[in-house]
């Protein structure tokens, strides 16, 4: 079944209601592929749904923008820009990782239970709980 100029209208104003347009082609009764191949086929079909996708976007940022505060600014921030205002993530350090895993994999082998204590900037040890064990020195990046 061919996707009519009506079709793409219910598409559109599910659209703006905020589905997707796969959402809006199954509450449609049409066939997802089919709009996807129109959409290739067709610059002007493509447009015209990227332009309503757009339009739900803008309607929702005026309603935002409306109510003037810091933490709204804050959030659309965060959310429009991550690389520029988001919360800085977390790295982990490969070589933590590493010392983690070895503990947990000594604890599964059976092996006495190892804790991890500050050596000097930069530096961890392993100590054992058995006392012939030496200390282990591990090389490490934490800041």
């Amino acid at each position: 079944m061919a996707i009519t100029k009506a079709d793409l209208e219910r598409i559109a104003k599910y659209m703006l209601d905020g589905l997707s347009e796969d959402d809006a082609c199954s509450l449609c009764e049409l066939d997802t592929h089919e709009l996807h191949e129109l959409k290739e086929l067709s610059g002007e079909v493509r447009l015209y749904l990227e332009r309503k996708a757009i339009k739900f976007k803008q309607m929702h940022l005026n309603e935002i923008a409306k109510t003037k505060s810091e933490k709204n600014s804050m959030w659309l921030l965060e959310k429009l820009r991550p690389e520029e205002f988001g919360a800085k993530q977390k790295t982990t350090n490969p070589t933590t990782i590493n010392i983690i895993r070895t503990m947990v994999n000594s604890i599964q082998n059976g092996e006495k239970y190892s804790t991890l204590t500050p050596r000097s900037r930069g530096n961890l040890a392993i100590e054992s709980n058995e006392d012939d064990v030496s200390r282990i020195a591990v090389e490490s990046v934490l800041n």
